[in-house]
């Protein structure tokens, strides 16, 4: 008998809102001197530590700062069974393109969400149509929570400029490794980064989820989703991980990234769909908001 999800449209929105990438968010990023000597394992580094020793790492602010943008394409899976495909394209000048496509048995649903620096917008098709059922515009702020909520490794890259806040919380067992432990307080939501003592790579990150529980004023226990960075390989001279699991209890959705290309986006995959243009054409423009941190 065929795998089936539950709920197609709770998966998506679930997809949608916690999927991560490696989105190319170049910051600048203070480097850490050459000569900077080795610390007895007894001290607690600090955050900005941390991160700028995770930086040189993955192959140096240097290498980073060189890309211009990101091709990514991958799959989706539930308990090992796949459930759908994923592409995510992001470039310079506040780009971007994610295409989340669903399958459970003879439904599907695909949700395409993007911006060409200029209009930002979001479309949804069902089983496989060519004209989408639904289409909307979005305000910059929107689009830039849905690219924040699928882009951890700019996610990470930008806790640098909130570093000065951040505390270290000591070693904690993270999955199996040593980590060092660094509270977010920057973030909405009880988040906490696991640094990887060995590797100095980020294992992870765990996030306190909110829920109508909490909302009740009852004291009902605290519900984390574990947001888990895995198989990091070379791209380029970068280290980037290439498989991602949202664990929440028993539950696992794993993002398989098969394929990450560096600076070789092309420019057309931005452009908007027709049925966003026909509304650009007829509606007037959303709010402005404040730049994104979209490169």
């Amino acid at each position: 008998m065929p795998y089936r999800t539950p709920n197609l449209s709770l998966w998506s929105g679930l997809l949608i809102g916690t999927l991560m990438t490696c989105s190319p968010i170049l910051l600048s990023i203070a480097p850490a001197r050459a000569d900077e000597p080795s610390e007895p394992a007894r001290v607690t580094p600090d955050a900005g530590r941390l991160l700028t020793r995770c930086f040189r790492a993955m192959g140096g602010e240097s290498r980073i700062e060189r890309i211009r943008d990101l091709q990514i394409r991958g799959t989706i899976a539930i308990g090992g069974q796949s459930i759908g495909d994923l592409e995510m394209d992001f470039a310079e000048g506040d780009r971007s393109r994610v295409e989340i496509a669903i399958k459970s048995g003879e439904i599907a649903s695909t949700t395409v969400f993007g911006g060409d620096g200029t209009t930002s917008w979001e479309v949804e098709y069902r089983n496989q149509g060519t004209t989408p059922n639904r289409a909307m515009l979005l305000t910059p702020a929107e689009l830039s929570e849905r690219v924040k909520a699928n882009n951890w490794l700019g996610r990470l890259l930008h806790l640098a400029a909130d570093a000065s806040e951040m505390q270290t919380i000591g070693k904690r067992d993270y999955l199996g490794r040593d980590c060092w432990a660094v509270k977010i307080p920057a973030d909405r939501r009880s988040t906490v980064a696991y640094f990887d003592i060995e590797t100095r790579l980020i294992n992870g990150f765990r996030i306190e989820v909110d829920s109508p529980l909490n909302r009740s004023g009852t004291d009902a226990p605290s519900i984390f989703l574990d947001i888990v960075l895995e198989d990091w390989k070379s791209v380029e001279e970068i280290l980037l991980f290439h498989r991602v699991k949202l664990i929440q209890g028993e539950q696992v959705i794993t993002i398989t990234y098969d394929s990450i290309r560096i600076n070789e986006v092309d420019s057309n995959r931005f452009a908007l769909p027709p049925a966003v243009a026909e509304l650009v054409r007829t509606s007037p423009a959303p709010a402005s908001t404040p730049p994104s941190d979209q490169p």
